[in-house]
């Protein structure tokens, strides 16, 4: 697939904002898809606490989560604030969730630890 504007990617085309959103005139249809196609991309796309972010940024690495090495250093933070290092043997970045069940996530920690609790009161 092609990139043809600066929301797609190799998955599609982003939601983060409709064709019809900047339209000074809009239906009432559209402002209904929009509105619920918005609280969907919003509840799906949250961003970390404040506590999340100082839990992840509390869990030094040990080694490169790319390639094991242990010559790494700290190299600034992502936009979340969640802090990225950067390996001097593989020349990767990662942080401290990299190649863990909750690489990429899409929700919060503190979701999955609730669903956890849950899961296992109903034993």
């Amino acid at each position: 697939m092609s990139k043809s504007n600066s929301t797609s990617s190799h998955w599609g085309r982003s939601l983060r904002k409709l064709s019809w959103d900047e339209a000074q005139e809009t239906t009432l249809s559209r402002k209904l898809i929009s509105s619920t196609v918005h609280e969907w991309y919003d509840a799906k796309h949250r961003f970390s606490s404040k506590e999340e972010i100082g839990l992840i940024n509390s869990l030094r690495p040990e080694s490169c989560r790319i390639c094991g090495s242990i010559s790494f250093k700290r190299n600034g933070s992502y936009d979340s604030g969640i802090y990225r290092y950067y390996c001097n043997d593989c020349h990767s970045s990662f942080n401290p969730l990299t190649n863990t069940i909750f690489d990429d996530k899409k929700i919060p920690i503190s979701e999955w630890i609730e669903y956890l609790i849950h899961l296992f009161e109903f034993h």
